[in-house]
């Protein structure tokens, strides 16, 4: 028989009276604290998620063991670890002196605007104070994070029990909401990892995030707040006077901010680009990179490819190509040759077989100038160049993709067992790599695999 399941009941809510019963999730997944007479009032489908506040503790609990964790962290990661004290700190001492140039600055002021002036002063303490604060939090979120995804041992995996126990020690609904939301927070960016094919995918995923942190957090080492008493702080003396005429309009006219570098840290797991390729099967960061290229082109930051054509699958001739891909919209081209370089382009219109007549089309429209090729080896993204008025694409029935004047790229029928499809560097219709050479090593070669990608916004 299972033990009972505990119960939270020591929080209420500051509306009702009531206990807290259940967590509301709303559409922007802002989470709120409900209790029997907070459900009852509710208009319309305000939450589209609801959990009795128990069972949210549990798949908190569940949902960290899914997170995956480094074996080792990386080493700006372990730098900034090392190095917190310090940096608090020296950002303390800089707080400190900015505090002395204030009260500097308000003890001149102080005889003619006691009152008015002692306001301010304690507004820019305040301020000043709440960066330091921001920055602690920070290291808190921070830390967080890293505890989150750091190898563990059994005795610290989170479990109901020590939800339990956290919430237990919890007096106010405030703290309360301020947990489940750090929790929740780690729910959501779980979700990422739920269509990943392999751990390693989603090592790399959490090293690239906390890499991410790290240089936002290394950025506070020089970027600290500053008070600016604007271009009358040389002027004081002559102020005064002037202030004991008009104090109204000097005031008003008087100001004083605090400029802060200190951000709330956030910690942003990219989502993986997880298209279906045989070429960049292992290779995540390269499909990152080359849907990076074509987010860049369409002005979005978030696109699907979806796999239309794949020579090993659906045969190597051109006819087989342009049965699957004409007139399909833009495309991703992939391919490999049989000396292992990997490259490809995007044809920013679709693919035909050419004219009515079955004659080639030479495409040089304004849409289609937006074409690039790419080399996924020397991770370079070769843009189109509108003053070379040479074509951006070549559609014939008779080849596969081709993409520039003369062809710059040219893909033959039958393009797995002839060494005469071509990649022509000195052509004008593409950039060159920038040190020169050929993105598919050589000038003239053969495809071992060739794959074309459809866009879905």
């Amino acid at each position: 028989m299972e033990p009972a399941q505990k119960i939270i009941e020591h929080i209420s809510c500051p509306l009702h009276k009531e206990r807290i019963r259940r967590i509301g999730i709303d559409k922007t997944d802002e989470l709120s604290l409900l209790c029997v007479g907070c459900i009852e009032n509710l208009e319309g489908n305000k939450f589209q998620e609801r959990y009795i506040l128990e069972n949210f503790l549990h798949q908190i609990a569940e949902n960290h063991k899914q997170v995956p964790k480094l074996q080792q962290l990386p080493d700006s990661t372990n730098q900034i670890l090392n190095t917190e004290d310090e940096i608090v700190a020296n950002f303390s001492y800089h707080i400190e002196k900015q505090k002395e140039q204030v009260n500097v600055v308000f003890d001149k002021l102080r005889q003619s605007f006691n009152q008015t002036l002692e306001n301010k002063k304690r507004q820019l303490i305040a301020d000043l104070e709440s960066q330091l604060k921001l920055l602690e939090n920070v290291f808190a979120f921070y830390k967080q994070k890293v505890l989150c995804y750091k190898n563990e041992s059994q005795e610290t995996v989170l479990t109901f029990e020590k939800m339990y126990q956290e919430v237990s020690k919890i007096t106010n609904v405030t703290d309360l909401k301020k947990l489940l939301v750090a929790h929740h927070d780690n729910m959501k960016n779980n979700e990422i990892f739920a269509g990943m094919d392999s751990e390693e995918a989603k090592r790399i995923v959490v090293l690239d995030a906390l890499k991410a942190m790290d240089t936002q957090i290394l950025k506070t080492q020089t970027a600290k707040p500053i008070v600016s008493f604007g271009s009358n702080h040389g002027n004081l003396e002559d102020l005064l006077k002037i202030w004991n005429e008009q104090v109204d309009n000097v005031i008003h006219g008087f100001k004083i901010e605090i400029k802060d570098p200190v951000k709330n840290l956030e910690f942003k797991l990219p989502r993986p680009t997880n298209f279906d390729s045989m070429i960049l099967s292992n290779d995540p960061r390269s499909k990152k990179m080359v849907a990076d290229w074509v987010l860049e082109t369409i002005k979005s930051n978030r696109c699907q490819l979806y796999l239309l054509y794949r020579g090993s699958r659906d045969g190597f001739r051109a006819k087989n190509f342009h049965e699957k891909c004409d007139n399909r919209g833009p495309t991703v081209v992939l391919i490999e040759n049989t000396t292992g370089n990997k490259f490809g382009g995007y044809a920013s219109v679709s693919w035909t077989g050419g004219s009515n007549s079955g004659l080639a089309v030479d495409i040089k429209s304004e849409e289609s100038k937006s074409s690039f090729l790419f080399s996924v080896d020397k991770k370079q993204k070769l843009l189109y160049k509108p003053e070379s008025k040479s074509r951006t694409l070549f559609h014939s029935a008779d080849y596969g993709p081709c993409f520039g004047g003369s062809s710059t790229l040219g893909i033959y029928d039958n393009c797995n067992t002839r060494n005469d499809n071509y990649y022509i560097a000195t052509c004008k219709s593409y950039q060159s790599l920038k040190e020169g050479g050929s993105i598919a090593g050589n000038e003239k070669f053969t495809v071992k695999e060739i794959e074309i990608y459809s866009l879905s916004l």
